[in-house]
């Protein structure tokens, strides 16, 4: 088992600031690193901003700005949300950096000295908006649109230089069926089926259109492809040796989950592994490519006009309550529904009503019978040994769950022993006991388990009220599972607590 973990996000356009499903995506990375660091291991996680392109050149001309000084002002943006999110990036990378543009013209020559690029002429069609080609059959069966954001298509005839792709495809398809793993399964098929079977073809990589660049090496005229440029950061930011092919976090000792939208998997789990053979490196271990956010009017998407500002809803709910919903709400092989109503409902209900709830149950019994120290466990006491039981086997079950990248499910074990504990206090009846034994001792000290092991497991998710919960202990916070206390007797509680306030 691996030592280290690197998770990565796409590096967001700074054409505009960011939406919701901007939000989705780096609280799943944050979570899952989170998580690790938990378990032990190194983890880490990077983010950033693509900086480069036609829609940032064009974006800065109508602002009247420089696109350099235009994309630091928006950036600024980028670095606040994350802040306001509790995102623990390690990594942001920027790709108008001096370190990112000298590696990705190093790695331009590398290939071309390999024999791997070649120049020609390019004649076809572009998205502008999504940065992506379009060859004339494809144009054609699209009616004229691109497939992702439904805009026109510009048609497009100037030299390029070409990166020899159609060489991979067998070598890329087998890759998808029998290397890598994608999550969902089906984004597999979606690669072979509509894209792969029909052979790839090279790959149009420099432009002569566009200013905003990196420079090819060795050419006045031509700047770098936006998506060969963005695909890089992953390796620059990371100081990846191109001679020695490694970098700390790119080693046979690294587990490596690249985190994405299922719109450009084609450029992560196609192109990129093939620029990563050609370069005789060594490939990720997963790729997790998530559905859209949707509201009623579709994908969440500046066109339609239905972008809800993650900003403004964590200035009236908090982080908890977005982070939360993400990791419980939603599922990676669909696309999910979300707005303020959905969210405030799920709010309410499991961070409130059952975690809240239960927590201030558990600690206002143990205050009333034990003056706040958690009582002891008698494990003689058989009759309580089923929900002992379930304790552990959910937090086993939760392990496993992150363990395989599975924020979702890990987070569905949280609630089920949430659901379980509240479940045992009414069924216990611990309020009706009036005198201290052996048995009321047993019932509260399992259900302050339940609510210590529940706010651990939290921690990775809802990083401020879980932390909250420990500050009303006489114990630190656990940095590692392997902090958990063998036994809770005698854990003082000092403080009154109340987690969250319900939102009408």
């Amino acid at each position: 088992m691996s030592s280290k973990k690197y998770i990565t996000t796409p590096i967001y356009y700074p054409n505009a600031s960011l939406h919701m499903g901007h939000a989705y995506t780096n609280i799943v990375a944050d979570t899952i690193k989170r998580f690790n660091l938990l378990d032990g291991k190194d983890a880490v996680m990077s983010t950033g901003s693509d900086e480069h392109g036609q829609k940032i050149q064009s974006k800065s001309k109508e602002e009247g700005e420089s696109p350099k000084a235009y994309v630091d002002k928006i950036v600024k943006n980028f670095v606040c949300l994350w802040e306001k999110l509790d995102i623990s990036y390690d990594f942001f990378n920027r790709t108008t950096s001096s370190n990112h543009e000298e590696f990705v013209g190093n790695i331009f020559t590398k290939l071309q000295n390999k024999g791997y690029i070649y120049s020609g002429t390019y004649i076809g069609y572009y998205c502008v908006s999504c940065e992506t080609h379009y060859s004339e059959e494809k144009y054609l069966e699209n009616d004229k649109k691109c497939s992702n954001c439904g805009k026109d298509l510009k048609r497009i005839e100037e030299e390029s230089y070409f990166l020899k792709v159609s060489e991979f495809n067998d070598w890329v398809k087998e890759y998808l069926e029998k290397s890598i793993d994608i999550t969902p399964e089906n984004r597999k098929k979606e690669l072979i089926n509509n894209f792969l079977n029909e052979g790839l073809r090279d790959l149009s990589i420099s432009r002569t259109s566009v200013e905003w660049g990196i420079p090819v090496p060795n050419s006045k005229e031509s700047t770098i492809y936006v998506w060969f440029d963005a695909l890089l950061n992953y390796l620059s930011g990371i100081q990846y040796d191109i001679e020695k092919k490694t970098a700390k976090y790119w080693d046979s000792d690294t587990n490596i989950v690249h985190i994405l939208g299922k719109e450009i998997t084609r450029f992560h789990c196609v192109y990129f592994p093939i620029i990563l053979k050609m370069l005789g490196a060594r490939l990720p271990d997963k790729f997790i490519a998530h559905g859209w956010l949707i509201t009623e009017k579709g994908k969440m998407s500046k066109s339609l006009g239905n972008i809800i500002d993650p900003i403004s809803v964590i200035q009236e709910y908090g982080s908890d309550p977005l982070r939360f919903y993400f990791s419980n709400n939603i599922r990676f092989n669909e696309d999910s529904k979300f707005s303020i109503d959905l969210l405030k409902e799920s709010y309410n209900t499991n961070l409130v009503n059952l975690y809240g709830n239960t927590v201030s149950r558990t600690f206002k019994m143990i205050q009333n019978l034990y003056d706040g120290k958690v009582p002891k466990y008698y494990e003689s006491l058989v009759i309580h040994s089923e929900f002992k039981k379930d304790i552990d086997e959910l937090f086993s079950s939760y392990l496993e769950n992150f363990r395989n990248d599975d924020s979702i499910e890990a987070t569905k074990k949280i609630i089920e022993l949430l659901r379980k504990t509240s479940k045992y206090i009414d069924e216990s009846k611990p309020w009706t006991f009036k005198e201290k034994s052996n048995e009321i001792s047993t019932i509260l000290n399992l259900c302050f388990q339940a609510t210590y092991l529940a706010s651990t497991m939290l921690m990775p998710i809802t990083t401020r009220g879980s932390q909250k919960y420990f500050n009303a202990l006489d114990v630190k916070t656990p940095s590692l599972f392997s902090d958990i206390p063998l036994s809770f007797d005698n854990i003082q509680i000092i403080d009154k607590i109340n987690l969250y306030d319900r939102k009408k």
